[in-house]
């Protein structure tokens, strides 16, 4: 009982403290500019439309039957995932503000792009949405998981061992409690 306890309080002492929370989980976003024209925009069946500007130009992002779209402006078809050199102009447009934190990108897979730093960067195109993961992000998942007692793969596993963990310190306080009322014998 006493290596959960332990591990609990130190772990419960990091989620006080905060340390390097902020940039584990930075929101990210690509950087946006003033629109330049004016547009109408008349087609039924979305649920929302957001228009954006990113240094790859403009963006119009549909909801349309629950399924997001970016679209281009002009003709209203889907924009194509961008190229590989694009992905990079929008990301390193977008860290621009933290070289510190993101580095350089050393390598794009995908929707995945990889930095110097050890951070990961997912771009999802339909939302123009960035999502940004590092090392400091795993520790601090890491720290959670141990101090949730989720310490297992099985997630039934887990509430099994963190219910035994609360009967173990209800225990262990009931019995503590029971110490201190009771008056002891001095032999």
């Amino acid at each position: 009982m006493l290596v959960p306890l332990l591990l609990w309080s130190i772990t419960g002492f990091i989620f006080l403290t905060k340390p390097g929370y902020e940039g584990a989980y930075e929101q990210l976003q690509p950087k946006l500019y003033p629109i330049n024209q004016a547009f109408s925009i008349g087609v039924s069946g979305w649920t929302e439309a957001k228009v954006y500007r990113t240094i790859l130009g403009e963006h119009l992002l549909v909801k349309d039957q629950g399924k997001w779209k970016n679209l281009s402006l002009t003709d209203m078809q889907e924009q194509a995932f961008p190229s590989e050199q694009n992905i990079k102009l929008l990301v390193n447009d977008a860290i621009s503000e933290n070289r510190n934190r993101y580095g350089e990108i050393l390598h794009i897979d995908g929707q995945n792009i990889y930095t110097d730093t050890g951070v990961k960067i997912s771009l999802d195109w339909a939302t123009l949405s960035l999502r940004q993961k590092g090392q400091d992000t795993d520790l601090i998942n890491t720290l959670y998981n141990i101090h949730y007692l989720q310490w297992l793969d099985s997630p039934e596993l887990n509430q099994v061992l963190g219910f035994l963990g609360l009967f173990l310190l209800i225990t262990l306080s009931g019995v503590g409690f029971i110490m201190l009322i009771k008056p002891q014998k001095i032999s």
